[in-house]
């Protein structure tokens, strides 16, 4: 988190993990077996499972969807290997189906067991506020636990979505109405929103000339971010010097492995396998660093940056997303040189928020061998 507590809305679902955890620990019992004796089977969900390795995935003899990732680059739908997402159990890692949902759905709408009256209330009572008057709602939309709340035509509503890789969820419920809507799809995509919000609107009967038009909002949106991304060099770093200083040690003085508490390990490369966004030096040749983390942890994929120098200290890191061509973002990146002339921090923008102060990461080992520690994108 980047702000103090209450002061701004930032989506973070890790104390779900907590929760998760504390389940475990105080009931002795696993969190898969915990939500299947006490809250999927007393809700009749026979198709909803906790986590790939589930057993009782195999036993069921259902088929487990693949999962997509749409690259603009190519204009084409790239399958995705399954993340590993067990350290996020708790808060995102159930693999369920629309008739399980609309199980469940039905159990929120009409309060129903296993959970007492004043259990629901509590799960739909406001605990912040999301944001202002963002259409299409009416008034502020507020957070609950585990759902967002709002007015959309007249109407109360309850609604949230998820995402883990791949797979997305829409889940939404108008208890005035006795309404309830679930939207699943393999693949990120706006589209979901459009459909959600169809299906809501003719159940409604919202009028054509009332009903709030998301396409033309998600295609000036896909705008707003080339228009972003082709900006964001100049909006990280406005005021560079010209020529640019050039870096304070040699390239392969930077390499090396960097540690946080909360992030993990990350490592720092010498690639020269590849000129592409290389910076080319007497001291680093036609090489660039590149950062890698292949482990899972925070990032639900293996997290591959490639820096390209700004001037000084200062770098930019493009994020390379499962070898697309297209980063989806551009992040800020230092490093620090301590009194000896050793690089000893390496901090970049691991929020991914602009504005957000950096993340840094403490050297805890030697730098790596330029040779053997080329990055390989998987």
């Amino acid at each position: 988190m980047s702000a103090e507590p209450r002061v701004q809305f930032q989506y973070n679902n890790m104390m779900y993990g907590v929760a998760g955890y504390l389940i475990e620990t105080l009931t002795g019992s696993s969190l898969r077996d915990f939500f299947r004796v006490h809250l999927w089977e007393p809700m009749g969900l026979e198709n909803t499972f906790l986590g790939l390795d589930d057993p009782a995935i195999q036993n069921s003899g259902l088929l487990v969807a693949d999962e997509y990732y749409y690259d603009e680059s190519t204009d084409a739908y790239l399958r995705l290997e399954h993340a590993n997402v067990s350290g996020d159990a708790a808060a995102g890692a159930a693999i369920s189906n629309v008739l399980d949902y609309a199980k469940y759905l039905r159990v929120m709408l009409d309060e129903e067991k296993p959970m007492s009256k004043a259990g629901h209330r509590e799960l739909k009572t406001a605990r912040s506020f999301v944001s202002g008057g963002v259409a299409p709602f009416v008034g502020p939309i507020t957070y609950a636990f585990g759902w967002m709340s709002g007015v959309v035509q007249g109407e109360q509503i309850w609604l949230h979505s998820g995402q883990v890789d791949g797979f997305t969820t829409w889940m939404l419920i108008v208890p005035s109405r006795q309404i309830g809507i679930t939207v699943m799809t393999n693949a990120a995509s706006k589209a979901l929103t459009l459909v959600l919000y169809r299906i809501l609107y003719d159940l409604l009967e919202v009028r054509e000339k009332d009903r709030f038009d998301f396409a033309a909002k998600f295609l000036n949106d896909v705008e707003q971010e080339k228009h972003y991304l082709a900006t964001c060099p100049e909006r990280v770093y406005p005021n560079l010097p010209s020529p640019p200083l050039p870096h304070t040690l040699p390239l392969p003085n930077h390499t090396g492995r960097y540690r946080d508490e909360g992030y993990g390990d990350f490592d720092v490369l010498l690639d020269c396998g590849s000129t592409e966004a290389a910076t080319t030096t007497a001291r680093g040749g036609s090489c660039k660093l590149r950062v890698q983390k292949l482990e899972y942890g925070p990032f639900p994929w293996p997290f591959i940056l490639n820096l390209d120098h700004k001037s000084g200290n200062y770098w930019l890191g493009w994020p390379e997303f499962r070898g697309t061509d297209i980063p989806p973002a551009c992040l800020e990146v230092r490093f620090r040189v301590n009194a000896s002339g050793e690089v000893s921090h390496f901090g970049f923008n691991a929020r991914m928020e602009d504005g957000a102060p950096l993340v840094w990461f403490d050297r805890i080992d030697e730098r790596l061998d330029p040779e053997s520690s080329r990055a390989v994108s998987s």
